[in-house]
């Protein structure tokens, strides 16, 4: 029995994989922990009458999943161990390794197996997203949306940047519009997570059709950001998110103490052991959160630096074993934002979301936008982004 690698999202016992049918027999689903468009699924040519035969890529760890001596692994290259079949219909399937006829089977939330009966074999839900949106470029609004050189001095020195007044007021509301007809149809799972030591809140954690709908992927591409992302990373060189992640912050209980621990911080994907997996993350605030306390977006300023250095210095294995002991990487700072600001971040800089003893939810959405070409391996902090070297000349280390 081998570890999964991380490249599923576990609900409810349920191994949820999404597929665009009919795209040059190739689909980009979000099959990830939180994280969109982490799993590639290939379709491929040949049909067994009701059976489809697909084959699937991790984002994350670069590997094709697998089944070797009857266990579940990951491959660097594919071939035809690669092949698993499925249903063609939409709704409940199994996934059968295709070479060895073995079944995949969940034990747990990161753990499956195989096996050769059909009954004890995990029942997948097959949903098909919609596809991938082609973006217009005549119609993308904010044609003039720049950076100041302050901004860029920003993003090297301290990992971010904010924009106030990014989201125009229709398109804030239709997204808030939308999450909160969620919350009122019971289409989120809140859940209570620990928060220096207490319980405080918790994140909703929506289900894919709201997170995959236009009025949260408008965010992206009806406002600054679109223009933004391109003036950052290049015109071209990265893809449309296709789901955004939908973040609630619930209000801590009225007898907790505001309390913020200085070890209390993650980058996205190195709890999953894939750190700088994305190129940039991209912040929307919906709702406002105008003091400490308030379920503030907190990032430790200029971590990204020194979190880079190491990485590249430790090698990825040493830099995640050195995850695993609570440290001190900077202080926190609670970011002060009002409903329209967009946040663009450093893939590699610490951040958490902060404690609500305010009365009031929380609302943000989050992207995680990836270069076409991006190599988690490499660690030089601002090699993605030519404009630093364009505006700033050779970025500091």
């Amino acid at each position: 029995m081998d570890a999964l690698p991380r490249m599923y999202e576990y609900r409810y016992q349920v191994f949820n994989f999404i597929s665009n049918f009919g795209i040059d027999m190739k689909a980009k689903a979000p099959m990830s922990m939180g994280s969109d468009r982490m799993i590639r699924v290939e379709l491929q040519g040949s049909n067994e009458g009701t059976f489809q035969f697909v084959t699937f890529y991790s984002y994350m760890s670069k590997k094709y999943l697998s089944v070797e001596n009857g266990k579940v692994v990951g491959k660097e290259k594919e071939d035809s161990a690669n092949v698993f079949k499925i249903k063609k219909s939409l709704g409940p399937t199994t996934i059968q390794h295709a070479k060895s006829g073995l079944y995949l089977r969940i034990l747990g939330k990161e753990r499956m197996q195989c096996t050769n009966d059909s009954y004890r074999a995990t029942e997948f839900n097959h949903v098909v997203n919609s596809p991938l949106k082609k973006i217009d470029e005549s119609k993308v609004p904010f044609k003039g949306a720049n950076f100041t050189k302050e901004h860029l001095i920003h993003f090297r020195e301290h990992g971010y940047i904010r924009i106030p007044n990014a989201i125009p007021q229709k398109v804030l509301e239709d997204a808030l519009r939308l999450i909160n007809r969620g919350i009122c149809f019971g289409r989120h799972g809140p859940r209570d997570e620990e928060e220096d030591g207490r319980k405080s809140g918790g994140l909703g954690k929506f289900d894919k059709e709201l997170q995959w709908s236009g009025e949260i992927t408008d965010l992206i591409t009806k406002t600054k950001a679109w223009r933004l992302i391109q003036r950052l990373l290049g015109e071209g060189t990265f893809d449309p998110p296709s789901a955004g992640q939908i973040a609630l912050r619930y209000p801590a209980p009225k007898e907790a103490q505001p309390k913020l621990a200085l070890t209390h911080w993650h980058i996205d994907g190195l709890s999953d052991g894939c750190p700088n997996f994305f190129s940039l993350l991209v912040g929307f605030a919906l709702s406002p959160t105008p003091t400490p306390f308030t379920g503030n977006f907190t990032v430790f300023e200029g971590s990204h630096m020194s979190l880079s250095k190491e990485y590249r210095d430790l090698g990825k294995e040493a830099f995640l074993k050195l995850y695993q002991k609570p440290r001190k990487v900077g202080e926190p700072k609670q970011l002060l934002t009002k409903p329209g600001d967009l946040l663009l971040v450093h893939p590699m800089l610490a951040h958490r979301g902060g404690p609500n003893h305010g009365v009031n939810i929380r609302y943000a959405v989050y992207f995680r936008v990836t270069k076409k070409d991006k190599n988690a391996a490499i660690c030089d902090p601002f090699c993605e982004y030519p404009i630093m070297k364009t505006v700033l000349g050779e970025s500091k280390e």
